[in-house]
């Protein structure tokens, strides 16, 4: 019997997906779920438990947001899952580092814990193309699928068949090192300047900070400087305003802002204090509205 140690924030689909693909295998795997909070509040008892079973065991961290202890990570096979093409977004938050970069495709890693983050050797890789517009959560979310459809049943046939344990199913990381620190989710980072950037930088900024810090920008509205959380906008074409103008285009039904190269929608906002406005609701506001 080999016991799976899932470490991760919560319980969820994973987690589902793993009771029903361990109760599948002709081995016996046994899976013991510990969240994020009990592993803090509980760490050496979870620890010296851990290292005390006699089974053979093998740890598995998925957004657990926790460094494991170098006694875990020496001592027991350590696996963790990872939404990038490593050594690309090594870090926290990958999938806002991989919206704002606008990159075209990104992955699912699955790779050896070691002292250093996200950075041991690659037992599994899988690649995806990224279809926009898609925000932060959605592309967690959608990476979240193609982990319980495609990876978990290949990773779990590969516990079972003890192919996780054979060194040479692993290679080292190779290319260009970029990382997504957690300093990234700082709303500071998430403030559009709609003066000083294009249209399409503006897009994926606030796509890449949906559902959170939530892109942000500076309006005088109605004589006040306000701040606006930005949830949805769209590039709008064939429409020429001076970066910064504010209009609202009876043939669109929503506020243009003009950027430093074209024009965005606003789709979705919320002022500051106030409930959110979609679309051709911002009508009221049309001419109390000016970018700061």
């Amino acid at each position: 019997m080999v016991t799976v140690y899932f470490l991760s924030n919560k319980k969820g689909a994973v987690v589902h997906a793993l009771d029903r693909l361990f109760s599948e295998t002709k081995v016996t795997l046994r899976l013991e779920f510990i969240s994020t909070e009990e592993f803090r509040d509980n760490k050496e008892l979870l620890v010296s438990r851990i290292l005390s079973a006699s089974t053979p065991k093998i740890l598995i961290t998925y957004n657990f947001g926790y460094i494991l202890p170098s006694v875990l990570v020496d001592n027991i096979l350590g696996l963790n899952i990872h939404f990038s093409l490593l050594p690309q977004y090594r870090g926290p938050l990958p999938t806002i580092a991989t919206i704002l970069d606008r990159e075209k495709v990104t992955g699912i890693t699955v790779h050896r814990l070691t002292d250093q983050v996200d950075s041991g050797d690659i037992f599994m890789q899988v690649g995806y193309k990224i279809e926009y517009p898609i925000t932060a959560g959605q592309l967690f979310q959608t990476l979240e699928q193609h982990l319980v459809s495609d990876v978990l049943p290949y990773l779990v046939d590969a516990i079972a068949g003890a192919l996780i344990f054979d060194e040479s199913n692993y290679f080292i990381q190779s290319g260009q090192v970029s990382y997504a620190p957690f300093y990234l989710r700082k709303k500071q980072n998430a403030f559009v300047d709609f003066k000083k950037m294009t249209a399409v930088e503006i897009l994926h900024r606030v796509l890449a900070f949906n559902p959170e810090p939530v892109a942000f920008s500076f309006f005088k509205i109605s004589g006040k400087k306000r701040m606006v959380n930005i949830y949805s906008v769209r590039v709008v074409d064939n429409v020429r305003l001076k970066p910064g103008e504010v209009i609202f285009s009876k043939q669109h039904r929503r506020l243009l802002v003009g950027s430093l190269l074209g024009a965005i929608s606003l789709e979705e906002i919320a002022i500051e204090g106030k409930k959110r406005l979609y679309g051709g609701q911002l009508v009221s506001i049309r001419d109390r509205i000016r970018v700061l």
